[in-house]
């Protein structure tokens, strides 16, 4: 009896030599790490008030806090290891058996960063899912949904969760990287009878608004992306084509405008267009109608065709 108790003593106490000196150390590593990223938010936050640079940084913090506290931890209660990177190993080895869709999305998270096909604040499309994105994180990125039910490029009110792994399987559309601004087409169509040379005047004066101009900021970011990828330089200016379809003249018209100021454009050129077109009078909105000759007896029209073949 005195022997087992004995041995029970001498067992309780190398639990206590191994366990609360490594708990110390962990706890302590934890409170290095965590007063080290306060230091270094509290830092960002005094000499930037960009909201997307103060989010860069409290994610990277994060990440990289985390990843050190792991390693540094790991070490300590794992010394029988011959070496951390061995049971690092092994441990992914197992996880990626076993947890195939996260290890996934941890690689996609990965890419995310290394790659950034986007990040936060850009507009995209993924799938069938449109968006900006709100946040990335290790397993998931968040949008906010753009689109679907509204009948424009505006918000949903939906937040939509996306794993990571999607951006090794699915195209993905960026819509502000580098060069935050896109090409809108309008079209409309006139009468035969109106004056064509007319029609493009009002256009052109629609899209001189001066609540259209985009800044020459964009123009030079434009240039840049030419100058980096092989893209044959696009003219930023506004363009006016028009071609005969069955019931008028259609004229298409394109321009440069902000990713997320599509409706609101539209909105000044309809109400500059619609305006205009009322007050010419060489200048009539075409749409589809139909036209009955009276006096003509269809049956006696149509055997005499006939029998003219």
């Amino acid at each position: 009896m005195n022997e087992t108790i004995q041995s029970m003593d001498i067992l309780v106490r190398i639990l206590e030599y191994q366990f609360i000196p490594k708990l110390m150390v962990s706890a302590a590593i934890i409170v290095v790490l965590g007063l080290v990223r306060w230091i270094i938010l509290r830092t960002v936050n005094n000499y930037s008030k960009e909201a997307r640079i103060r989010y860069n940084w409290r994610k990277w913090t994060t990440h990289v806090g985390f990843l050190l506290s792991a390693v540094l931890i790991i070490s300590v209660w794992f010394r029988e290891f011959s070496s951390v990177l061995t049971f690092l190993g092994l441990l992914s080895a197992g996880i990626a058996i076993a947890l195939r869709e996260p290890v996934v999305n941890f690689f996609g998270w990965m890419f995310l960063l290394w790659r950034k096909p986007f990040s936060v604040g850009d507009r995209i499309k993924i799938g069938d899912d449109i968006g900006d994105v709100i946040d990335i994180r290790i397993f998931q990125f968040s949008v906010m949904e753009v689109g679907a039910w509204v009948n424009s490029d505006q918000y949903t009110g939906r937040i939509i969760d996306i794993p990571n792994g999607k951006v090794f399987t699915h195209q993905q559309y960026n819509y502000t990287k580098q060069f935050p601004l896109i090409w809108n087409e309008l079209s409309f169509r006139v009468t035969f009878e109106s004056n064509t040379e007319k029609v493009k005047q009002l256009i052109l004066e629609a899209l001189g608004n001066e609540k259209l101009n985009v800044s020459n900021e964009y123009i030079e970011q434009l240039k840049n992306v030419v100058e980096d990828y092989v893209v044959y330089s696009p003219s930023v200016e506004p363009s006016v084509f028009f071609k005969v379809v069955e019931n008028g003249i259609q004229f298409t018209f394109r321009y440069l405008c902000k990713f997320n100021e599509r409706r609101i454009t539209e909105q000044v050129i309809w109400e500059h267009i619609i305006a205009s077109v009322k007050s010419e009078k060489e200048v009539k909105f075409a749409y589809p109608t139909q036209r009955f000759v009276a006096g003509i007896d269809s049956t006696s029209h149509q055997s005499n065709f006939m029998s003219s073949i």
